[in-house]
């Protein structure tokens, strides 16, 4: 959450679009006013965009992600899937044959869809601006690893900067220079998880599972991590001391 409070802080109220769900935005047209777009709307914002944005992205640790996650939707009684989750073990999530689509290497699979949508964008056609979500469903048919590894490799390439979950306070320092905003303050650097989370009794075979839909998003993740580090020094971005 507070990734998202660094760019409500950043720019005006009247800048910033209302919609973080792709599913509220596609039912809207761009506004001119709006500059800051944030939230849960996939790489295929571009598209509804009409035009390619400066983009930075966090990724995390695959495993904390997909275990965060899986807690999320048992937490959230909202979440399309929490009554099909209930009474499952990490592993019978990450096998089934529906769940499994919310972790099934997730990240790699969103920066698929940004490369789609560069494509798209580039052949300067408002055509494709009505594509739905449900669209992402054909990402699906990347089950080649090498493919969307490479895929979601040459879109990580196009992103203004990467930041990493694992390295919150420096990722949110990083995309203030790169973009030329006031760098965030102390108190939005800190990364604060819900207070309530349900307890998950996480086996060997839990993490073995995890793993085994996680392992393009490993690769993926680790050289995310690598050009985290080049470009903090790159521009000065250092650890920050906490003080005790």
């Amino acid at each position: 959450m507070s990734a998202s409070r660094f760019f409500q802080d950043s720019f005006p109220s009247e800048e910033q679009c209302p919609h973080k769900l792709w599913d509220d935005l596609v039912r809207t047209e761009p506004d001119p006013r709006w500059r800051v777009y944030y939230g849960h709307c996939g790489g295929l914002l571009p598209v509804w965009l009409r035009s390619w944005p400066t983009t930075v992205s966090l990724l995390r640790d695959p495993t904390a992600r997909t275990i965060s996650l899986i807690k999320h939707v048992l937490r959230a009684k909202i979440h399309p899937l929490h009554q099909l989750a209930q009474g499952r073990t990490v592993a019978e999530y990450c096998l089934h044959p529906v769940l499994s689509r919310s972790v099934q290497n997730t990240q790699a699979r969103f920066l698929s869809s940004l490369a789609l949508s560069r494509q798209l964008v580039a052949q300067d056609s408002t055509a494709h601006a009505a594509v739905q979500f449900a669209f992402s469903n054909s990402l699906y048919a990347l089950d080649s690893p090498a493919a969307l590894l490479e895929t979601a490799l040459t879109s990580m390439d196009a992103l203004a900067a990467v930041g990493v979950a694992e390295k919150h306070d420096m990722s949110l320092t990083l995309f203030a220079r790169v973009i030329g905003l006031p760098e965030p303050t102390a108190s939005i650097r800190e990364n604060v998880a819900p207070q309530w989370q349900p307890a998950l009794d996480v086996t060997a075979d839990d993490y073995a599972a995890v793993q085994s839909v996680t392992e393009i998003d490993r690769i993926l993740y680790e050289r995310g991590l690598e050009r985290f580090t080049q470009q903090c020094r790159e521009y000065g971005v250092a650890e920050h001391v906490h003080p005790d």
